[in-house]
């Protein structure tokens, strides 16, 4: 799904993308975490249906994926590239929040 994503950190370790909560990290939430984590399903009690939520959890959600540890055995998950990709976008979507 987001392995076609060009999007990395430039020489400086600047992102070279401006993701937003609306369209890249939605989709990812949405593929990977709603499932498990929304309020009539809150898996471990986290609850990522939203960008507030998801901003209080994104340090935690980056080190999951980067982990492989979530999403857990037999449920879809991000593989090599695209797993890579998204860590990306995610990184750089905390970049954003804190600038």
């Amino acid at each position: 799904m987001f392995s076609s994503i060009s999007c990395s950190k430039d020489k400086t370790n600047n992102c070279t993308i401006n993701s937003t909560y609306d369209v890249e990290i939605s989709s990812i939430m949405n593929s990977y975490c709603i499932a498990c984590h929304q309020s009539n399903n809150a898996s471990g009690g986290v609850i990522l249906e939203d960008k507030n939520s998801v901003e209080q959890h994104i340090n935690q959600i980056i080190l999951e994926i980067e982990s492989q540890s979530m999403p857990p055995y037999g449920m879809p998950a991000p593989l090599g590239l695209e797993r890579d990709s998204i860590i990306v976008i995610l990184n750089c979507w905390l970049d954003n929040l804190v600038q």
